[in-house]
Protein backbone atom coordinates (compact mmCIF):
# COMPACT_ATOMS: atom_id res chain seq x y z
CA UNK A 1 0.00 0.00 0.00
CA UNK A 2 2.85 2.35 0.88
CA UNK A 3 4.64 1.63 -2.41
CA UNK A 4 1.44 2.35 -4.32
CA UNK A 5 1.06 5.67 -2.50
CA UNK A 6 4.64 6.66 -3.25
CA UNK A 7 4.13 5.72 -6.92
CA UNK A 8 1.03 7.95 -7.14
CA UNK A 9 2.94 10.83 -5.56
CA UNK A 10 5.73 10.38 -8.06
CA UNK A 11 3.23 10.40 -10.96
CA UNK A 12 1.68 13.63 -9.66
CA UNK A 13 5.10 15.23 -9.30
CA UNK A 14 6.03 14.27 -12.87
CA UNK A 15 2.69 15.63 -14.17
CA UNK A 16 3.19 18.89 -12.27
CA UNK A 17 6.69 19.23 -13.66
CA UNK A 18 5.44 18.71 -17.23
CA UNK A 19 2.64 21.28 -16.72
CA UNK A 20 5.12 23.82 -15.31
CA UNK A 21 7.45 23.29 -18.24
CA UNK A 22 4.56 23.92 -20.67
CA UNK A 23 3.66 27.15 -18.88
CA UNK A 24 7.27 28.30 -18.99
CA UNK A 25 7.71 27.35 -22.64
CA UNK A 26 8.12 30.12 -25.19
CA UNK A 27 5.13 29.07 -27.41
CA UNK A 28 2.80 29.16 -24.42
CA UNK A 29 4.00 32.63 -23.40
CA UNK A 30 3.54 33.89 -26.97
CA UNK A 31 -0.02 32.54 -27.17
CA UNK A 32 -0.83 34.03 -23.74
CA UNK A 33 0.49 37.45 -24.78
CA UNK A 34 -1.52 37.35 -28.02
CA UNK A 35 -4.71 36.49 -26.09
CA UNK A 36 -4.14 39.29 -23.58
CA UNK A 37 -3.45 41.85 -26.34
CA UNK A 38 -6.51 40.70 -28.32
CA UNK A 39 -8.73 40.96 -25.24
CA UNK A 40 -7.39 44.43 -24.43
CA UNK A 41 -7.90 45.59 -28.03
CA UNK A 42 -11.46 44.23 -28.10
CA UNK A 43 -12.25 46.05 -24.85
CA UNK A 44 -10.81 49.33 -26.12
CA UNK A 45 -12.71 49.09 -29.42
CA UNK A 46 -15.97 48.22 -27.63
CA UNK A 47 -15.67 51.26 -25.34
CA UNK A 48 -14.02 53.77 -27.70
CA UNK A 49 -15.49 57.28 -27.38
CA UNK A 50 -16.44 58.96 -30.65
CA UNK A 51 -16.66 62.75 -30.59
CA UNK A 52 -18.44 63.49 -33.87
CA UNK A 53 -19.85 61.99 -37.03
CA UNK A 54 -19.56 62.52 -40.76
CA UNK A 55 -22.44 62.64 -43.23
CA UNK A 56 -21.96 59.92 -45.83
CA UNK A 57 -25.22 60.49 -47.72
CA UNK A 58 -28.07 62.99 -47.57
CA UNK A 59 -31.35 62.97 -49.50
CA UNK A 60 -33.23 66.23 -48.90
CA UNK A 61 -36.10 65.16 -51.18
CA UNK A 62 -36.97 62.02 -49.19
CA UNK A 63 -40.68 61.62 -48.46
CA UNK A 64 -40.03 60.57 -44.88
CA UNK A 65 -43.54 61.31 -43.60
CA UNK A 66 -45.08 58.52 -45.69
CA UNK A 67 -42.90 55.72 -44.34
CA UNK A 68 -41.69 54.01 -41.19
CA UNK A 69 -38.07 52.89 -41.38
CA UNK A 70 -36.66 49.62 -40.07
CA UNK A 71 -33.08 48.33 -40.00
CA UNK A 72 -32.66 44.80 -41.39
CA UNK A 73 -29.00 44.13 -40.63
CA UNK A 74 -27.20 46.58 -42.96
CA UNK A 75 -30.25 47.35 -45.11
CA UNK A 76 -33.32 49.52 -44.66
CA UNK A 77 -36.95 48.46 -45.06
CA UNK A 78 -39.35 51.35 -45.62
CA UNK A 79 -42.98 50.53 -44.90
CA UNK A 80 -45.77 52.74 -46.19
CA UNK A 81 -49.51 52.37 -46.56
CA UNK A 82 -49.33 50.95 -50.07
CA UNK A 83 -45.83 49.46 -50.41
CA UNK A 84 -42.66 48.27 -48.70
CA UNK A 85 -39.26 49.05 -50.23
CA UNK A 86 -35.91 47.41 -49.55
CA UNK A 87 -32.85 49.71 -49.74
CA UNK A 88 -29.15 49.57 -49.10
CA UNK A 89 -27.62 51.94 -46.54
CA UNK A 90 -27.06 54.59 -49.23
CA UNK A 91 -30.79 54.70 -50.02
CA UNK A 92 -30.53 52.78 -53.30
CA UNK A 93 -33.77 50.85 -53.88
CA UNK A 94 -33.34 47.10 -54.43
CA UNK A 95 -37.00 46.12 -54.76
CA UNK A 96 -40.52 47.10 -53.78
CA UNK A 97 -43.66 45.13 -52.86
CA UNK A 98 -47.12 46.61 -53.20
CA UNK A 99 -50.01 46.06 -50.78
CA UNK A 100 -52.87 47.95 -49.17
CA UNK A 101 -52.62 48.49 -45.40
CA UNK A 102 -54.04 51.02 -42.97
CA UNK A 103 -51.49 50.58 -40.16
CA UNK A 104 -48.43 48.63 -41.38
CA UNK A 105 -46.06 47.18 -38.79
CA UNK A 106 -42.90 45.12 -39.22
CA UNK A 107 -41.27 42.34 -37.19
CA UNK A 108 -38.23 40.34 -38.23
CA UNK A 109 -36.12 37.31 -37.42
CA UNK A 110 -32.73 38.09 -38.91
CA UNK A 111 -33.34 39.02 -42.54
CA UNK A 112 -36.80 37.42 -42.69
CA UNK A 113 -39.48 40.07 -42.17
CA UNK A 114 -43.23 40.09 -41.74
CA UNK A 115 -45.10 43.28 -42.60
CA UNK A 116 -48.66 43.16 -41.27
CA UNK A 117 -51.67 45.43 -41.12
CA UNK A 118 -52.52 45.98 -37.46
CA UNK A 119 -56.28 45.52 -37.02
CA UNK A 120 -56.34 44.45 -40.68
CA UNK A 121 -55.99 40.97 -42.19
CA UNK A 122 -52.90 41.07 -44.46
CA UNK A 123 -49.42 39.68 -43.73
CA UNK A 124 -46.51 39.87 -46.22
CA UNK A 125 -43.42 37.72 -45.63
CA UNK A 126 -40.30 39.37 -47.07
CA UNK A 127 -36.66 38.32 -47.46
CA UNK A 128 -33.65 40.09 -49.05
CA UNK A 129 -34.73 38.53 -52.37
CA UNK A 130 -38.25 40.00 -52.21
CA UNK A 131 -41.69 38.71 -51.28
CA UNK A 132 -41.69 35.11 -50.03
CA UNK A 133 -45.40 34.81 -49.28
CA UNK A 134 -48.61 36.64 -48.51
CA UNK A 135 -51.61 35.55 -46.50
CA UNK A 136 -54.96 36.76 -45.26
CA UNK A 137 -56.18 36.10 -41.73
CA UNK A 138 -59.80 35.46 -40.83
CA UNK A 139 -59.78 38.01 -37.97
CA UNK A 140 -58.15 41.41 -37.31
CA UNK A 141 -54.45 41.19 -36.43
CA UNK A 142 -53.22 42.43 -33.05
CA UNK A 143 -49.57 41.42 -33.47
CA UNK A 144 -47.37 39.00 -35.39
CA UNK A 145 -44.19 37.01 -34.79
CA UNK A 146 -42.06 35.52 -37.58
CA UNK A 147 -39.47 32.72 -37.75
CA UNK A 148 -36.43 32.60 -40.02
CA UNK A 149 -38.25 30.06 -42.21
CA UNK A 150 -41.04 32.55 -42.83
CA UNK A 151 -43.56 30.81 -40.60
CA UNK A 152 -45.68 33.36 -38.74
CA UNK A 153 -47.75 33.34 -35.56
CA UNK A 154 -50.55 35.91 -35.45
CA UNK A 155 -52.46 37.06 -32.39
CA UNK A 156 -55.96 37.80 -33.67
CA UNK A 157 -58.83 39.81 -32.20
CA UNK A 158 -61.93 37.66 -31.72
CA UNK A 159 -64.11 40.16 -29.90
CA UNK A 160 -64.05 39.49 -26.18
CA UNK A 161 -61.51 36.69 -26.67
CA UNK A 162 -58.47 36.15 -28.86
CA UNK A 163 -57.15 33.54 -31.24
CA UNK A 164 -53.59 32.59 -32.16
CA UNK A 165 -53.04 31.20 -35.65
CA UNK A 166 -49.79 29.91 -37.13
CA UNK A 167 -49.20 29.89 -40.89
CA UNK A 168 -46.60 28.72 -43.35
CA UNK A 169 -45.32 31.39 -45.80
CA UNK A 170 -47.67 30.04 -48.50
CA UNK A 171 -50.66 30.77 -46.25
CA UNK A 172 -51.45 27.21 -45.15
CA UNK A 173 -52.70 27.04 -41.57
CA UNK A 174 -50.40 25.12 -39.22
CA UNK A 175 -52.37 25.46 -35.98
CA UNK A 176 -55.05 27.53 -34.30
CA UNK A 177 -55.22 28.17 -30.56
CA UNK A 178 -58.52 29.47 -29.23
CA UNK A 179 -58.34 31.35 -25.95
CA UNK A 180 -60.96 32.34 -23.38
CA UNK A 181 -60.65 34.07 -20.02
CA UNK A 182 -62.19 31.07 -18.25
CA UNK A 183 -60.04 28.40 -19.91
CA UNK A 184 -56.53 29.86 -20.11
CA UNK A 185 -56.80 33.65 -19.83
CA UNK A 186 -56.14 36.49 -22.24
CA UNK A 187 -52.87 36.32 -24.24
CA UNK A 188 -50.69 39.31 -23.37
CA UNK A 189 -47.83 38.44 -25.72
CA UNK A 190 -46.50 35.74 -28.03
CA UNK A 191 -42.96 34.70 -29.01
CA UNK A 192 -41.83 32.37 -31.79
CA UNK A 193 -38.50 30.56 -31.78
CA UNK A 194 -36.12 31.14 -34.67
CA UNK A 195 -36.98 27.74 -36.18
CA UNK A 196 -40.72 28.27 -35.72
CA UNK A 197 -41.05 25.01 -33.77
CA UNK A 198 -41.77 26.55 -30.34
CA UNK A 199 -44.41 29.19 -29.62
CA UNK A 200 -44.51 30.80 -26.18
CA UNK A 201 -47.68 32.54 -25.03
CA UNK A 202 -48.14 34.61 -21.88
CA UNK A 203 -51.74 34.40 -20.59
CA UNK A 204 -53.28 36.60 -17.90
CA UNK A 205 -56.11 35.57 -15.57
CA UNK A 206 -57.41 36.85 -12.24
CA UNK A 207 -58.05 34.69 -9.18
CA UNK A 208 -59.77 36.38 -6.24
CA UNK A 209 -58.80 39.75 -7.67
CA UNK A 210 -55.10 38.85 -7.99
CA UNK A 211 -53.28 38.46 -11.34
CA UNK A 212 -52.11 35.00 -12.34
CA UNK A 213 -49.86 34.58 -15.37
CA UNK A 214 -49.52 31.28 -17.20
CA UNK A 215 -46.86 30.73 -19.86
CA UNK A 216 -47.60 27.91 -22.28
CA UNK A 217 -44.93 26.54 -24.60
CA UNK A 218 -46.38 24.93 -27.73
CA UNK A 219 -44.28 22.54 -29.80
CA UNK A 220 -45.25 22.19 -33.46
CA UNK A 221 -42.54 19.62 -34.19
CA UNK A 222 -42.58 15.85 -33.85
CA UNK A 223 -42.35 15.94 -30.06
CA UNK A 224 -45.33 18.25 -29.75
CA UNK A 225 -47.62 15.94 -31.72
CA UNK A 226 -47.81 13.60 -28.73
CA UNK A 227 -48.67 16.40 -26.30
CA UNK A 228 -52.20 17.58 -25.56
CA UNK A 229 -52.94 20.65 -27.71
CA UNK A 230 -49.20 20.70 -28.56
CA UNK A 231 -48.46 22.11 -25.08
CA UNK A 232 -44.99 20.82 -24.19
CA UNK A 233 -44.57 22.77 -20.93
CA UNK A 234 -46.46 25.20 -18.68
CA UNK A 235 -45.43 27.60 -15.93
CA UNK A 236 -47.77 29.54 -13.64
CA UNK A 237 -46.86 32.68 -11.66
CA UNK A 238 -49.14 34.18 -9.02
CA UNK A 239 -49.35 37.95 -8.57
CA UNK A 240 -46.90 38.50 -11.45
CA UNK A 241 -47.58 40.13 -14.81
CA UNK A 242 -45.68 39.05 -17.95
CA UNK A 243 -46.58 41.67 -20.55
CA UNK A 244 -43.64 40.84 -22.85
CA UNK A 245 -41.93 37.64 -23.92
CA UNK A 246 -39.24 37.21 -26.55
CA UNK A 247 -37.31 34.37 -28.21
CA UNK A 248 -33.67 35.30 -28.78
CA UNK A 249 -32.90 32.16 -30.83
CA UNK A 250 -34.08 28.52 -30.86
CA UNK A 251 -33.23 27.84 -27.23
CA UNK A 252 -33.21 31.06 -25.20
CA UNK A 253 -36.46 32.78 -24.29
CA UNK A 254 -36.76 35.74 -21.92
CA UNK A 255 -39.96 36.89 -20.23
CA UNK A 256 -40.08 40.46 -18.94
CA UNK A 257 -42.23 40.54 -15.82
CA UNK A 258 -43.53 43.01 -13.27
CA UNK A 259 -40.73 41.84 -10.97
CA UNK A 260 -37.86 41.39 -13.42
CA UNK A 261 -36.99 38.73 -15.98
CA UNK A 262 -37.31 34.97 -16.34
CA UNK A 263 -35.02 33.00 -18.66
CA UNK A 264 -36.20 29.75 -20.26
CA UNK A 265 -33.92 27.34 -22.10
CA UNK A 266 -34.54 24.33 -24.31
CA UNK A 267 -34.83 23.67 -28.04
CA UNK A 268 -37.86 21.38 -27.81
CA UNK A 269 -38.93 21.39 -24.16
CA UNK A 270 -38.26 24.83 -22.65
CA UNK A 271 -37.63 24.88 -18.93
CA UNK A 272 -37.20 27.71 -16.47
CA UNK A 273 -33.49 28.41 -16.17
CA UNK A 274 -33.17 31.51 -14.04
CA UNK A 275 -35.15 34.34 -12.45
CA UNK A 276 -33.74 37.85 -12.22
CA UNK A 277 -35.42 40.16 -9.73
CA UNK A 278 -35.35 43.89 -10.46
CA UNK A 279 -35.77 46.60 -7.84
CA UNK A 280 -37.37 49.46 -9.70
CA UNK A 281 -39.76 50.20 -12.54
CA UNK A 282 -38.91 48.89 -16.00
CA UNK A 283 -39.41 51.73 -18.48
CA UNK A 284 -38.14 49.96 -21.64
CA UNK A 285 -36.74 46.64 -22.79
CA UNK A 286 -34.28 45.74 -25.55
CA UNK A 287 -32.62 42.58 -26.85
CA UNK A 288 -30.79 40.81 -29.66
CA UNK A 289 -29.64 37.20 -30.12
CA UNK A 290 -26.98 37.33 -27.39
CA UNK A 291 -28.09 39.88 -24.79
CA UNK A 292 -31.17 41.47 -23.30
CA UNK A 293 -31.62 44.46 -21.08
CA UNK A 294 -33.87 46.98 -19.41
CA UNK A 295 -33.94 50.68 -18.69
CA UNK A 296 -35.08 51.36 -15.15
CA UNK A 297 -36.84 54.64 -14.45
CA UNK A 298 -35.20 57.00 -11.98
CA UNK A 299 -38.19 58.33 -10.07
CA UNK A 300 -36.19 61.18 -8.52
CA UNK A 301 -34.62 62.37 -11.80
CA UNK A 302 -36.75 61.71 -14.94
CA UNK A 303 -33.81 62.57 -17.22
CA UNK A 304 -31.80 59.67 -15.81
CA UNK A 305 -32.25 55.95 -16.37
CA UNK A 306 -30.36 52.91 -15.17
CA UNK A 307 -29.19 50.58 -17.94
CA UNK A 308 -28.98 46.88 -17.09
CA UNK A 309 -27.71 44.35 -19.65
CA UNK A 310 -27.58 40.55 -19.24
CA UNK A 311 -26.30 37.64 -21.29
CA UNK A 312 -28.31 34.50 -22.07
CA UNK A 313 -27.13 32.87 -18.83
CA UNK A 314 -28.62 35.73 -16.82
CA UNK A 315 -25.24 37.19 -15.81
CA UNK A 316 -25.22 40.98 -15.62
CA UNK A 317 -22.68 42.51 -18.00
CA UNK A 318 -23.58 46.15 -17.41
CA UNK A 319 -25.22 48.44 -14.87
CA UNK A 320 -24.93 52.08 -15.86
CA UNK A 321 -26.72 55.34 -15.07
CA UNK A 322 -27.57 57.15 -18.29
CA UNK A 323 -28.20 60.88 -18.11
CA UNK A 324 -30.24 61.02 -21.30
CA UNK A 325 -33.94 61.67 -21.91
CA UNK A 326 -34.67 59.12 -24.64
CA UNK A 327 -37.72 58.48 -26.77
CA UNK A 328 -36.53 55.14 -28.20
CA UNK A 329 -33.95 52.50 -27.28
CA UNK A 330 -32.68 49.41 -29.10
CA UNK A 331 -29.82 46.91 -28.96
CA UNK A 332 -27.78 46.39 -32.12
CA UNK A 333 -24.32 44.96 -32.68
CA UNK A 334 -23.32 45.17 -29.00
CA UNK A 335 -24.50 48.78 -28.89
CA UNK A 336 -27.32 50.33 -26.88
CA UNK A 337 -28.74 53.00 -29.17
CA UNK A 338 -30.92 55.75 -27.69
CA UNK A 339 -32.26 58.87 -29.31
CA UNK A 340 -34.78 61.67 -28.94
CA UNK A 341 -35.96 64.39 -31.30
CA UNK A 342 -32.58 66.13 -31.35
CA UNK A 343 -29.85 63.86 -29.95
CA UNK A 344 -28.22 60.46 -30.35
CA UNK A 345 -26.64 58.53 -27.49
CA UNK A 346 -24.77 55.24 -27.94
CA UNK A 347 -23.40 52.98 -25.19
CA UNK A 348 -21.56 49.70 -25.48
CA UNK A 349 -23.23 46.74 -23.79
CA UNK A 350 -20.47 46.99 -21.15
CA UNK A 351 -21.49 50.54 -20.18
CA UNK A 352 -18.94 52.64 -22.04
CA UNK A 353 -20.31 55.84 -23.60
CA UNK A 354 -19.42 55.63 -27.30
CA UNK A 355 -21.16 58.77 -28.53
CA UNK A 356 -23.48 61.52 -27.37
CA UNK A 357 -24.30 64.47 -29.59
CA UNK A 358 -26.85 66.57 -31.43
CA UNK A 359 -28.51 65.63 -34.72
CA UNK A 360 -29.75 68.05 -37.38
CA UNK A 361 -33.43 68.89 -37.66
CA UNK A 362 -36.28 67.32 -35.73
CA UNK A 363 -35.46 63.60 -35.67
CA UNK A 364 -38.26 61.10 -36.26
CA UNK A 365 -36.17 57.93 -36.28
CA UNK A 366 -32.60 56.69 -35.95
CA UNK A 367 -31.90 53.21 -37.29
CA UNK A 368 -28.59 51.51 -36.39
CA UNK A 369 -26.80 49.85 -39.29
CA UNK A 370 -23.42 48.10 -39.36
CA UNK A 371 -19.89 49.46 -38.91
CA UNK A 372 -20.87 52.58 -36.91
CA UNK A 373 -23.37 53.73 -39.57
CA UNK A 374 -26.77 55.15 -38.62
CA UNK A 375 -29.70 56.26 -40.72
CA UNK A 376 -31.21 59.48 -39.37
CA UNK A 377 -34.70 60.39 -40.54
CA UNK A 378 -36.29 63.77 -39.91
CA UNK A 379 -39.34 65.43 -41.43
CA UNK A 380 -37.48 66.48 -44.57
CA UNK A 381 -34.56 64.17 -45.27
CA UNK A 382 -32.78 60.84 -44.89
CA UNK A 383 -29.19 61.21 -43.74
CA UNK A 384 -26.59 58.46 -43.36
CA UNK A 385 -23.93 59.24 -40.77
CA UNK A 386 -20.87 57.43 -39.46
CA UNK A 387 -19.33 57.95 -36.03
CA UNK A 388 -15.74 59.14 -35.98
Amino acid sequence: MGAETEEKKEQKNRAGTRALSVVKSRPFRVVLIILIVAAAAAFIIANWRFLSYSSRYVDNDEDTMSYTYYAVEDHVLKCGLDAAGYYDRYDNQLWTVNYDMNEPRMVNCGTTCAVYDRMGTTICILTPEGEKGRLQTSLPILRVEVASSGMVAALLDDGTTARISCYNPDGTLVATIKTTMDANGYPMDIALSKSGIILAVSYLQFAQGMPVTTIHFYNFGSRGKAATDNIINTYTYSNILVPEIHYMDNSDCVAFTSEGMIIFKGNETPREFRRIKIDGTIASTFYDENHFGVLLRNEENPSQNIIRVYNTLGARVCSKTADFAYSSVSLSGNEIVMYNSSELCVYSIYGGLKFKGSLPGIVRQVIPLKDLYYGCINDESYMLIKLR
